[in-house]
């Protein structure tokens, strides 16, 4: 276990994936919606539906949660920065547009 790594109010982060199609031109109606800030854009060449075992999966961790044997987020969030804090630093940062 790890000390908690990074903002003291872990509440005040979120993590979320936003999917936007862009032509390659015009700036997406998308984009206007996210709140000002700094973003990392990843590319994404393939979307794939979920296999019956994903879904599955998806919807049995969503019963085990609505019958309260989940963790709580601020628990959670502690894990994901201990696991990230982890992780060795990438050869060079993100591109910023």
């Amino acid at each position: 276990m790890c000390d908690d790594v990074g903002s003291t109010d872990i509440r005040s982060e979120r993590l979320r994936a936003v999917a936007i199609d862009w032509d390659g031109t015009h700036l997406p109606d998308g984009l206007r919606l996210l709140p000002p800030g700094t973003y990392i854009v990843h590319f994404v060449e393939d979307i794939h539906e979920l296999t019956s075992e994903e879904e599955a999966g998806i919807l049995e961790a969503m019963d085990d949660i609505e019958a309260g044997h989940g963790i709580p987020y601020e628990g959670a969030m502690r894990e994901i920065r201990c696991r990230y804090a982890a992780k060795p630093a990438d050869p060079e940062p993100p591109s910023r547009i």
